[in-house]
């Protein structure tokens, strides 16, 4: 797989896992290396920290993220006398976590970096603005565990699905839920007038006929509803929605398919009732990357693992293992 072709046309890129260890900074790397060989600067930072030696929470070994001089990244002030790199402080974001304020750097030289970014959506875009303004070409965000929400479209134009033996010792249940995941990033998105319509709306609400009207699991929707939206995290507390959409025959509205919280039980079982799911955004989902290796001591049989996952979803699927940069 070629990684700069695939990436190329896009402004900004996230990384996001199915689990811790899925293989996500090795993945970066691999996206780093591709566009450091065609001479693309790049931007990078993390949601969680990120380019440690080793995980702090399982004390496996990790792989560095590796900078070129002239690269910029964004990290908590606490983390900074653990870069490798000699560096040029470019801004301060007031963007605040638990190992300090997140500042921008510039790299004055090659070398490994450890970077933590802000949690939050809104913190995130305004990043990848500062990025940009500061001459970036392409900005990519590291994903923490199971945090399929930065695949969010207002931090992203595109994304990569990490996924690995680190989910669960049972193969097909990875696979299973990998594939989930993959449709629910892949649902078709609205139509942007409507999608303008919607926006704003901070609690759930049925679109009918005569506007648009508040909505929960005691209010009966009325006959000419067109869909339901559903913002924020589509939990299963707020499985009702789902019910009612199927009941109802119109589409169920959520802000991007990585919002779908709820047990994929619940979610199949929409589906099956003959549902159907439609994000505010759509992001490009560029590659699923397996990595069969698990922190916790055991390994799937590589091409078995790779082989299930192809079959299973409808984009390209590569091992974190065997990524070879080509120029």
């Amino acid at each position: 797989m070629n990684l700069f072709r695939e990436a190329e046309g896009f402004k900004s890129v996230c990384i996001a896992g199915m689990s811790k260890n899925a293989g996500k900074t090795t993945v970066l790397n691999a996206f780093l290396d591709a566009f450091h060989a065609h001479g693309v600067g790049v931007a990078v930072t993390s949601i969680g920290r990120d380019g440690e030696s080793n995980d702090v929470v399982f004390d496996v070994a990790k792989p560095e993220v590796f900078l070129k001089k002239g690269d910029i990244a964004a990290t908590a002030k606490g983390l900074l006398p653990l870069c490798t790199v000699t560096r040029e402080i470019l801004c301060a974001t007031g963007f605040p976590t638990p190992l300090g304020e997140v500042v921008v750097f510039r790299a004055l030289s090659d070398g490994f970096v450890q970077i933590a970014g802000p949690s939050i959506v809104a913190q995130l875009a305004e990043l990848k603005k500062i990025f940009f303004g500061l001459g970036a070409r392409i900005v990519f965000f590291d994903g923490a565990l199971g945090r399929k929400s930065l695949c969010s479209p207002e931090v992203a134009d595109a994304a990569v699905l990490a996924s690995g033996a680190s989910l669960s010792a049972d193969m097909d249940f990875t696979v299973a839920e990998t594939a989930f995941a993959v449709r629910l990033l892949q649902s078709d998105a609205l139509n942007p007038d409507t999608a303008a319509r919607l926006e704003k709306a901070e609690a759930a609400c049925a679109l009918t006929e005569n506007g648009i009207v508040p909505l929960d699991k005691s209010v009966k929707p009325a006959e000419n509803t067109r869909l339901i939206f559903v913002p924020g995290a589509l939990t299963n507390e707020r499985k009702w929605a789902m019910d009612t959409a199927a009941e109802l025959s119109v589409p169920l509205v959520v802000e991007n398919g990585a919002n779908v919280l709820a047990d994929r039980s619940a979610a199949e079982k929409f589906f099956a009732d003959g549902g159907k799911l439609l994000q505010l955004k759509k992001v490009a989902l560029l590659a699923v990357a397996v990595n069969p290796f698990s922190a916790f001591g055991y390994e799937y049989d590589a091409a078995t693992f790779e082989k299930k996952m192809r079959d299973a979803v409808n984009v390209p699927v590569f091992n974190v293992k065997n990524i070879k940069v080509t120029k």
